[in-house]
């Protein structure tokens, strides 16, 4: 007969409750969540990195220090920290193992090095896990609607004053196109090492001390972390 063990060590979480330490006790609350603030990510891919980059007649040419296998039509990420080059963009031509064109209407760009990454055969969504902290829209055009709690942010997301809880809902992909409902527990006993907040790049890290221990300072949110 088989036997488990429990693992609590820290791991993104997936799924409806994976944040939770039990599902006993847990209030919730709704919250909208704006999804023109929501970050995006690049999901799976093979990612290759950039070695050159040149610009001639509104055609770009990257080249990766290994082959890249990408063919004509493929949709690839670039990001090598140049605006020019930088973005989804589709494949017009593969010159060899290593370099490959798209088109670009841009001024020319002499031959460089590149340093960055190219993201192929990946997609970009904008995905809401289970666990991770909700905070109050407090200024510009998304005031009172929510989003997550982002290290940067100026819109008030970066404030643990307006943290009102964690996210109980996952959504996949639908903030790509619109707003979405979600539940908020504000009132649970949930596992740190499975909660998430964003940092200052727009990606999902685990749930800081520092973080933590201004969500237990807050009275409208009763969280107990182990």
């Amino acid at each position: 007969m088989p036997s488990f063990t429990a693992n609590k060590a820290a791991r993104t979480p997936f799924g409806k409750n994976a944040y939770l330490r039990s599902t006993q006790d847990v209030k919730t609350d709704s919250a909208t969540i704006a999804a023109a603030v929501f970050p995006a990510s690049t999901v799976d891919g093979s990612v290759k990195t950039a070695t050159n980059r040149v610009l001639t007649s509104n055609v770009a040419t990257i080249t990766t220090s290994t082959a890249h296998g990408f063919s004509v039509g493929d949709s690839v990420v670039v990001a090598i920290a140049n605006a020019t080059f930088d973005g989804r963009r589709t494949v017009s031509a593969v010159g060899s193992a290593t370099t490959f064109s798209f088109e670009r209407v841009a001024a020319d760009v002499v031959t460089g090095a590149a340093t960055g990454t190219v993201t192929g055969g990946a997609d970009v969504s904008k995905i809401l896990q289970p666990g991770t902290v909700i905070a109050k829209i407090t200024s510009g055009t998304y005031t009172g609607k929510f989003g997550v709690f982002q290290a940067g942010a100026t819109d008030g997301r970066q404030t643990a004053a307006n943290i009102v809880g964690v996210a109980d809902t996952f959504v996949p992909w639908m903030l790509l196109e619109r707003d979405v409902d979600i539940a908020v527990t504000y009132e649970a006993t949930v596992v740190q090492a499975w909660c998430l907040e964003y940092n200052a790049a727009g990606a999902p890290i685990a749930l800081s001390n520092a973080t933590r221990d201004a969500i237990l300072a807050l009275t409208q949110v009763q969280l107990i972390f182990k």
